[in-house]
């Protein structure tokens, strides 16, 4: 049980229980952290990206309704 509590970092990371990723605990602590390092960024990419979407759609939207929508949308 080499990355215990780095497989509990990454349970906590990924919204699981440690449970569920057991069988990470092979992993060393350099190998679990790197993969939460690269899920970080995936997920930060991924935001960027839905940003760029909506506010790409929004510029097909009348200017009175954008504002409103994105209270809608929670941005």
């Amino acid at each position: 049980m080499q990355g215990q509590a780095s497989v509990e970092l990454l349970a906590d990371n990924l919204g699981l229980p440690s449970q569920d990723l057991a069988s990470f605990e092979l992993l060393d602590e350099e190998q679990i952290a790197h993969l939460i390092a690269a899920l970080e960024e995936a997920e930060a990419r991924q935001g960027s990206a839905l940003d760029d979407a909506i506010q790409n759609a929004l510029s097909h939207v009348p200017a009175l309704l954008r504002k409103p929508i994105l209270k809608i949308l929670g941005r």
